[in-house]
This record gives C-alpha cells, sequence and structure tokens, in this order.
C-alpha cells in the first residue's frame, strides 16, 4: 500500500507532516532522498525540501521522475526526526478528482465542498478504493507496478504472481540487467507465465532473478470507475445505515433491507463485498470471479 498514487508522466508533489506531541511542529531543516523499488536514488538524500505550512515539507517530482511504474520511499530527514512515506507510480486512476466533486447522490453532490472534503482527502481516498478493489478483486482495475524476486531453475518458464500481467519493465539475472536481444526474448503468455522463448532457460540460483512488470487492466472499465466513486462516497459520506446491517427502520416506520457484507451470494462464487449490490457486482464481474467465468 502506498500514502499516494501518482499517475505516470505526471508531475506530483511528495509531502510529510512532522509533529510534536501530537500537533504539526517545525523540525528545520529538512532533507529527504527518494529511491525507487530496485533501490536506485531517484533523488539523492539531502534535497532540499520546500515549506507547505507549519510541519509540512514539499518536494516536487518532475514528469521525468515519473516516467515509469515505480513504487518511491522517501526518507525525510529534519532536525530531530525522521520519517518515510511512500508513493507508487500507476498508470490509470479509477475516478478523477472532478468526477468525486460531481458525483450525484439524492440530487446533490455531497462531495463538491472543498473545505468539507479538501483536496488531499479526496486524493487519499481513491488511493485506499483503489487498493482495497485490488486486494479485493484479485487484480489490479488499473495498470500497477510490481516487482518479485524468483529462483531460477534451468527452465523457460517462471510464474509471475499478479494477475493479468501485460508489460516487462525490467529483468535481472543474478544481478545483471538483460537487455537487447536477452530482454526482447523474454514474453508474458495466458496464465501468468513469463516465458523465454529461444535463448534457452533461466539459470539457476536462489533467488536469483528479479522481474519488474506492469499488471491489471491498462484502462478501468468504467463500471468499475462508477462503483469506486460509490465506494468513495460510503467512506466520506455514509448514510444513517451502514454496509453492513441487515435491515434499518428509518423515523417514519419504514423498513429497508440490505445484502450483509463478507458472504458469498447463495449458489454462486460471488461475494458480497461491501453488501451493496452497485459496488459488489462490478467488482464480481472483473475481478477474477468474472475473468475466469469468462475464460474460455
Amino acid at each position: 500500500m502506498a500514502d499516494a498514487h501518482i499517475l505516470q508522466t505526471t508531475p506530483a508533489t511528495l509531502e510529510v507532516t512532522f509533529y510534536a506531541d501530537g500537533t504539526p511542529a517545525a523540525d528545520s531543516p529538512v532533507t529527504v532522498g527518494v529511491t525507487r523499488a530496485d533501490g536506485t536514488d531517484l533523488l539523492p538524500p539531502g534535497t532540499a525540501t520546500t515549506p507547505g505550512g507549519t510541519g509540512v515539507y514539499r518536494v516536487a517530482l518532475t514528469a521525468a521522475h515519473t516516467a515509469e511504474l515505480d513504487r518511491l520511499k522517501a526518507t525525510w530527514t529534519g532536525a530531530t526526526q525522521t520519517h518515510r512515506t511512500w508513493a507508487e507510480v500507476v498508470g490509470g486512476h479509477l475516478y478523477t478528482e472532478a468526477d468525486a466533486r460531481g458525483l450525484k447522490s439524492a440530487g446533490k453532490t455531497p462531495l463538491a465542498s472543498d473545505t468539507d472534503f479538501p483536496d488531499k482527502v479526496i486524493l487519499a481516498t481513491r488511493a485506499q478504493v483503489t487498493d482495497d478493489f485490488k486486494l479485493r478483486g484479485e487484480v489490479a482495475f488499473a495498470a500497477r507496478f510490481a516487482r518479485e524476486t524468483h529462483s531460477g531453475d534451468g527452465d523457460t518458464w517462471l510464474m509471475l504472481r499478479r494477475n493479468l500481467p501485460h508489460r516487462i519493465i525490467s529483468v535481472t539475472v543474478d544481478g545483471t540487467a538483460l537487455t537487447g536481444a536477452e530482454l526482447a526474448d523474454l514474453d508474458i503468455e495466458p496464465g501468468r507465465v513469463l516465458v523465454r522463448k529461444t535463448l534457452g532457460g533461466f539459470a539457476r540460483g536462489v533467488r536469483n532473478i528479479t522481474v519488474a512488470y506492469a499488471h491489471g487492466y491498462e484502462q478501468a472499465p468504467a463500471e468499475i470507475g462508477l462503483a469506486a466513486l460509490r465506494r468513495t462516497l460510503m467512506i466520506l459520506n455514509p448514510s444513517v445505515a451502514g454496509s453492513t446491517v441487515s435491515s434499518w427502520t428509518s423515523p417514519d416506520g419504514t423498513t429497508y433491507s440490505y445484502d450483509q457484507a463478507g458472504q458469498v451470494i447463495p449458489g454462486t462464487s460471488m461475494i458480497r463485498h461491501y453488501g451493496v449490490p452497485a459496488v459488489d457486482v462490478p467488482l464480481n464481474v472483473y475481478g477474477m470471479v468474472g475473468l475466469a467465468v469468462a475464460s474460455p
């Protein structure tokens, strides 16, 4: 899980808040270093930060910094404290901030106010929902980054761990990055299988092969985007009835019934993830349950 999701090839700002006794407090001077998933520096340690308010420190990333899917770790070093934050460069978002602001419920736009719901809250909730959907659906609904270590056994294939892998970013074998013809010889086949087509098997060794790749849907299905908006509304502006109750009686005596979350729908393999059909159905249809049913 990451603190923030950054859209690929888009400038972004990383930030951290320093506290003293639970209250934002300055700890200047604060510098930062940002590393990629492979441990190399994106911004070297000691990079200067800019203030963003009491106790808030920021550093800017350019489009060149976010040109490839990646997982970033920022280490912020102040006069007395050190903090770490994480960000992920992703291939897409399930919805835009404008989508959330304009979302209508009962004829109103409950998330329109940036006073009640600051940008930071909207974006953090979107990241939360995106990660939660990935876990529940067992697939990323927009392109995400993965980096795995495997042990070579001489075979020409490796089984990747993430569903719907679709692009190889890098591969190292025994500490050496594959390039040119060796990298071009790799392919991803159905079933999460990475294969070497003509150049023989992967070298034998213990945890000697590292694969970085993009996985998940290359573009989020529209129904998943709408489901993500509805889930966001459930989190930020919950109704009187929670999502896990089976019934609720309104003040005028009207009783409403609800599906209970966390149960398998009888006679199917589908799950009531949240107990809200408008959210659960797309997750089942486009998640691994639906993909498994659709497979020949």
